[in-house]
């Protein structure tokens, strides 16, 4: 006889794989359900799974929010984040962003989702100071920066908008050279869109970058060491014609 903790990963398997219908069956089987606890919240939040995904036979949209609200009073941490994220994708005033944001931020240490739509919030200036839209990439590089560290959920989605994130601030820093060259560009190569753009993007800033600083230079006639700006320039073009190669092979 599997145990409680086993019932639930066969479950949540399930669900992670879009067995949907197997679910179904195992939700609706008296065998399998004996000995789970009914008000047990990860139980509660894999049936919130099926009754709101639209394949399920049990689909319920009205079902599926009781099952969900039940989840977060017993402080499930899952269920808290997805609150948020329904808050997050109906928010139509500042204060909605900020009910989402307490919800994320009440499930961040658990919830990869929660640290991913903190950073959305506060590069988006989707939250209010008085009548002022409250930006803060400095918020938003910290939450991205653990995503991108941990590699885990959301990898993909945090690596685009940090990128996002640091062309929006327009100070490029050597770290922020290597976040591309170590994460952006590896997505590129292998066919992401949003990352080929995004690399494309940074490599123009830097070529535009090293000529300024050549024309600064000659117009104020002080030494440079032209070593250094044609190094610059050269790196900032063989990124170009890197970039080049790879919309080519798209």
């Amino acid at each position: 006889m599997l145990s409680v903790g086993e019932k639930l990963s066969k479950l949540q398997s399930l669900i992670e794989t879009g067995d949907i219908q197997q679910f179904d069956q195992l939700i609706g089987s008296e065998k399998f359900i004996a000995g789970l606890p009914k008000r047990h919240p990860e139980l509660l939040f894999l049936m919130y799974q099926g009754a709101s995904n639209p394949l399920s036979a049990k689909h319920s949209l009205d079902k599926a929010e009781k099952l969900l609200d039940v989840s977060v009073n017993l402080k499930h941490p899952p269920a808290i984040a997805e609150k948020g994220r329904l808050k997050f994708e109906s928010a139509k005033t500042a204060e909605d962003y900020m009910d989402a944001e307490d919800l994320f931020r009440a499930s961040i240490e658990e919830c990869s989702m929660s640290r991913y739509y903190i950073a959305r919030i506060y590069h988006e200036g989707l939250i209010k100071r008085g009548d002022v839209a409250k930006f803060d990439h400095k918020e938003a590089k910290l939450q991205l920066a653990q995503l991108v560290s941990d590699k885990g959920d959301y990898y993909v989605e945090s690596v685009i908008l940090m990128a996002e994130v640091i062309l929006h601030i327009n100070d490029i820093s050597e770290r922020d050279e290597i976040f591309f060259s170590a994460h952006v560009s590896p997505l590129a190569k292998v066919g992401d869109e949003s990352a080929l753009r995004l690399l494309c993007l940074f490599n123009i800033i830097r070529l535009k970058s090293s000529v300024a600083l050549l024309n600064s230079h000659n117009e104020s006639k002080l030494s440079v060491d032209y070593f250094d700006v044609k190094f610059a320039i050269n790196r900032a073009s063989s990124h170009l014609q890197e970039v080049s190669k790879l919309i080519g092979s798209n």
